[in-house]
């Protein structure tokens, strides 16, 4: 084991131990209105057309392409109306339409739609002048999506898009993977329960409703449990029941080396410690260790850090490890607004405002004070600014690289 890894390195080995550690997850059949979040099981193949006719893209005559005038206009027999989602069986001949609306059916023999704000109309005959186009505003079968061919693919996380997509198809319940579950505890003697009146000393326990947060963002199962004391057969008693309820377990708090700090200790008596410190900031204290047939991700305890340890380090990793395909965070270059200033060798993130000025340029600003106990500055913040183990001081105007939030 070496103590301390660069940042690099722990990104590969925490991405070893889950592929050594955790298993392909199983599938599961879930309502599709249940499913936004969820992980597609297998590739998507369409069942059907869709959509499943020629349609209507407007309000408008359908008409056969063929009889359009080349010059001056023509005028055209209305047969009757066809609304969407009738079929009133009519069949366009030589100089006829039919009366459409979007989303019905084109009438059998047209192959065109006129917009209706495109003719005039005296009773029953229609008048189309020489501007207009064959084939124009109809949708045609399968335009969206043909039978048999591949929807999605295996890994997709399923958002609003994919399933409207999944519906168009008259899918009802789709097969996703399970969701990994992953308990977590804060640790420490001044946490205090919210709701609660917060004594002399105390901070409420913030780290838990963050993580809470962040693992069901990233389509997680989340395990959330109560905070421990700094006592160290709390911590011990603690570590071993979570890793009976889950294969991942993050903990918030006492994983450096002071006084009360036992998870280091602990996690050394009852399992493998892979390392405990990342060069990083924030979040130079985290410790990685393997404790049965789970994994124990120990973070610091200050807020921040939390946030910026779990989203540089875990989460792309869990989401993998969730079945997900990799999808690399968007990361752009912007302008520097104001001077960052940068004395140690450990890679950086930076809380900061990404923005376009008048000229559409990106430009990115900090949020003000780095310190890690600021949770504020991180909910001001839209992006990081990522600064490399070798950079020292930036002067504004220079470009860095940015990752959103």
């Amino acid at each position: 084991m070496s103590s301390t890894l660069s940042f690099v390195h722990a990104v590969r080995s925490i991405n070893r131990l889950l592929r050594l550690t955790t298993q392909t997850p199983r599938a599961e059949l879930v309502d599709l209105r249940r499913a936004r979040g969820r992980v597609l099981a297998a590739d998507l193949l369409a069942t059907a057309n869709v959509p499943a006719f020629d349609n209507a893209a407007m309000d408008g005559y359908a008409l056969r392409g063929c009889d359009l005038p080349s010059s001056s206009h023509r005028q055209f027999a209305l047969l009757g109306s066809q609304l969407a989602g009738q079929s009133t069986g009519l069949i366009v001949g030589e100089g006829q339409c039919v009366r459409v609306t979007t989303g019905s059916q084109i009438p059998g023999g047209a192959d065109t739609v006129v917009m209706q704000e495109n003719v005039e109309r005296i009773g029953n005959l229609v008048r189309i002048s020489a501007s207009e186009r064959a084939g124009s505003h109809v949708r045609p079968v399968g335009g969206d999506l043909q039978t048999g061919r591949r929807v999605l693919r295996q890994g997709t996380r399923l958002e609003a898009a994919q399933l409207g997509v999944i519906a168009s198809l008259g899918m009802p319940q789709i097969g996703v993977f399970e969701r990994i579950g992953v308990a977590h505890f804060s640790t420490g003697d001044e946490l205090c329960a919210l709701g609660r009146p917060l004594p002399i000393g105390g901070v409420y326990d913030s780290n838990s409703v963050t993580l809470s947060a962040l693992l069901e963002a990233d389509g997680l199962l989340d395990i959330p449990l109560a905070p421990i004391a700094d006592q160290r057969h709390q911590v011990k008693e603690a570590l071993l029941k979570a890793t009976q309820l889950a294969p991942i377990v993050l903990t918030t708090g006492g994983a450096s080396v002071g006084e009360a700090d036992y998870l280091l200790a602990v996690l050394s008596e009852i399992g493998n410690v892979e390392f405990a410190k990342v060069l990083m900031r924030p979040g130079l204290p985290f410790i990685a260790a393997k404790v049965g047939h789970a994994l124990v991700f120990a973070l610091p305890g200050n807020p921040v850090s939390v946030m910026a340890c779990y989203r540089m380090l875990l989460s792309a990793a869990l989401k993998r490890a969730g079945g997900s395909r990799r999808v690399a965070p968007l990361r752009l270059r912007a302008e520097l607004d104001s001077r960052i200033d940068k004395s140690h060798s450990r890679r950086e993130f930076v809380r900061a405002v990404l923005s376009r000025d008048l000229s559409g340029n990106l430009r990115v600003r900090s949020t003000g004070s780095q310190s890690s106990q600021l949770l504020s500055s991180m909910s001001a913040a839209n992006a990081l600014i990522i600064l490399n183990e070798q950079d020292r001081s930036i002067e504004a105007g220079c470009k860095v690289c940015v990752e959103m939030l």
